[in-house]
Formats: C-alpha cells, sequence, structure tokens
C-alpha cells in the first residue's frame, strides 16, 4: 500500500508538454532514458447501486504497455490540484486477457475469475490500512451487478525527474473517457511524488503552474466521467 500524491494540472496540447521537457530547469533534472509512450486502456468498476463510489472506493483495472493492473485508490482529499489517497496496485496479468478489456459491455464474469478474485482479497488481507476497504471490495467483487461503468482510452507520456533526494515523475494523457454512449475528452498533465520531498514536488509544480499558466484541476479522471452519467456526482 502506498500513499499517492500528486498534482494534476490542464494542458492544452503536447506541444505544451514538449516545451516544459526542454525547460532548462525541468530537462537539467530528467533522468536519461526515462521518457516512454504508453497506450493506457482503463475500466473503472462499480455496481448497479454505485457500493464503490458510495464508499470513496476507486476500483480500476488498467492495460499499461503489456502489463494488467488493478488499482484501488480509498478516499483522499484534493486541494489546489494536489491530491493524496492511499493507493494498493495489483499485477493481474497472468488472471485476465487482454481482449476482454475491449469488449462491451464489460461484466464482472469476463473480467474477474475466481482464482483472480482469491488473490486479490488475498493480497489485501497484508494490508491493515485496507481493512475496511477490503470488506467493500469483497462484497462489489461477489455482486453479479459489478460492470465496467467507464472506459478510458488515452496516451501517456512520461518521464522520470530526480532533484537532489527527490524522485517525480512528470506525465501527461490526451484520449477519451466513455460512459454508455457520452464521450469525454482527456488531457491533463500530472506530476507525481515517487521518493522523497513532498515540498521539492510542490516546488517543481508551481514552477510549472505558473510557467505555463497551467490551470490546476481539481477533478479525477474518474470524477470527469461519473459526470457523463451524472453531473451530479462527485
Amino acid at each position: 500500500m502506498t500513499i499517492e500524491i500528486e498534482f494534476k494540472y490542464q494542458i492544452d496540447s503536447i506541444e505544451t508538454f514538449n516545451r516544459i521537457l526542454k525547460d532548462e530547469k525541468v530537462a537539467s533534472n530528467i533522468v536519461p532514458l526515462t521518457y516512454e509512450t504508453l497506450a493506457m486502456n482503463a475500466i473503472y468498476f462499480d455496481t448497479d447501486d454505485m457500493i464503490l463510489h458510495r464508499s470513496g472506493i476507486a476500483m480500476r483495472i488498467r492495460q499499461e504497455g503489456e502489463k494488467i493492473i488493478l488499482t484501488v485508490k480509498g478516499k483522499g482529499k484534493s486541494n489546489s490540484g494536489q491530491y493524496e489517497r492511499e493507493e494498493l496496485n495489483l499485477d493481474i496479468s497472468r488472471y485476465i486477457e487482454t481482449a476482454n478489456l475491449h469488449s462491451s459491455p464489460v461484466n464482472r464474469g469476463q473480467i474477474i475469475s475466481e482464482e483472480c478474485y482469491e488473490y486479490v482479497i488475498k493480497e489485501f488481507s497484508y494490508f491493515k490500512g485496507f481493512k475496511d476497504m477490503s470488506i467493500v471490495i469483497k462484497s462489489a467483487i461477489k455482486n453479479p451487478t459489478l460492470e465496467g461503468i467507464l472506459k478510458f482510452d488515452f496516451t501517456r507520456r512520461r518521464v522520470i525527474l530526480k532533484c537532489q533526494d527527490t524522485v517525480l515523475e512528470l506525465s501527461c494523457d490526451f484520449g477519451n473517457v466513455v460512459a454508455g454512449k457520452s464521450v469525454g475528452n482527456i488531457s491533463e498533465m500530472e506530476i507525481e511524488l515517487k521518493a522523497g520531498s513532498v515540498e521539492e514536488l510542490k516546488r517543481i509544480g508551481n514552477y510549472i503552474a505558473q510557467k505555463y499558466d497551467l490551470e490546476a484541476k481539481n477533478e479525477s479522471k474518474l470524477c470527469q466521467g461519473l459526470k457523463l452519467i451524472d453531473k451530479n456526482q462527485c
């Protein structure tokens, strides 16, 4: 289990992101050979009564390159684009067929096999901080109405920055989110703390935001998608 700490910003184009990467104060901290481009396909799950959302829990399965990762995020907080929340990531590649992530609609049986379910619950049991959440997750996964409510398809470009003892991941995402017949655009930049100082994260984030006139984003991708279903969500 980790505590995810990151800043999110609206960004208008890949060209702006490329200009940021060439900025002297950013470029001087880029770790060589860490730039990569990944196709991201993600599905967020919930039951017909939205038990996960109502419990402050987000559960997604995302294809990240050749890996398939199940992520559970707990209740968090956001302020001026800064997000902080509990997060658990599990590699479930051996339990999932990639083709199933692209079917529509996506139901529980297609994705979460009994073997996958047992693995996920076992892993949750190792983290005391997820004890209460694991009860909700266990109930949701076994619920026959559990299905993919949102699909995300975007391209992520990311690079690692090292500022003294602090390690950051700087990335941008461009693509779309689909909820039924509704489609929304994804265009955001993130800078996430991987190790080291939160103050250094803030310093670099504030520098980039101010110089390139980026607006803080106080809405997660999940909330953006949920508002396609119901504008009163989140």
